[in-house]
């Protein structure tokens, strides 16, 4: 089948990400690229399925299908809760998101940010103030900043899991990729503070697969002598 060029464009960008993240960790796994490759195949096919031939429905739709896909409410309800708070997501609706893909793009997007979801900054207006309607854009999601207060600790972690050589051993990150993670400290930018966080959760999660308990061990350590010095 011929395939559509936005559902090729749509993979390319999407998966682009995924190699970065690879790369920033130094994994040379045959079986990260096969995963890479086999999202990018299957996000593609959906996309020509759906015979999408808009650019910004094409990033929608691979947006939802993929990076959204079983995460829409998990961030802010874990994020609530830590807070006390019920949080509903009304946008969620299936009769919203329907309506919402049945739009033109020209409706969705603009090269001026204040004039983006124009539908629905213009039904508001009827109801909020324009100060509130038109506010500048506020993140909210899983922020990991808090490594920034906690950098020694985190910096050790990646340092015992280097010496395990669990990962590396494997092809799974690079030794020199770990130890920059592990020297970076509160200099780290957001993105490799993610990247710390994942290897550490892989590197428990591969310590107790294969049962050998060395990295858990090291952590437990590492953690009671914080304990202890504070």
């Amino acid at each position: 089948m011929l395939g559509w060029p936005v559902a090729a464009a749509v993979g390319d960008v999407l998966t682009r990400k995924m190699r970065m993240n690879l790369a920033r960790l130094g994994c040379r796994h045959p079986a990260a690229e096969s995963a890479v490759e086999e999202v990018r195949a299957g996000l593609v096919e959906w996309v020509e399925a759906a015979q999408v031939t808009d650019a910004v429905d094409g990033a929608l739709f691979g947006d939802l299908m993929v990076n959204l896909h079983y995460n829409h409410v998990m961030i802010p309800d874990a994020v609530g809760m830590s807070q006390s708070l019920e949080i509903r997501s009304p946008f969620l609706d299936a009769r919203v998101v329907e309506f919402a893909a049945t739009l033109p793009s020209i409706y969705k997007v603009s090269r001026d940010p204040l004039k983006n979801k124009t539908i629905l900054k213009r039904t508001l207006e009827r109801h909020l103030p324009a100060d509130l309607v038109y506010a500048s854009k506020i993140g909210y999601g899983g922020n990991i900043r808090y490594l920034e207060s906690h950098a020694e600790f985190w910096s050790s972690l990646l340092g015992q899991l280097l010496k395990t050589r669990m990962l590396t051993s494997e092809g799974l990150a690079g030794p020199s990729e770990l130890a920059r993670l592990a020297s970076a400290g509160s200099s780290a930018s957001p993105a490799e503070q993610f990247a710390g966080l994942s290897v550490v959760m892989l590197g428990l999660w591969l310590d107790r697969s294969q049962r050998t308990g060395s990295f858990a061990q090291s952590l437990d350590d590492t953690f009671r002598a914080r304990i202890q010095v504070h």
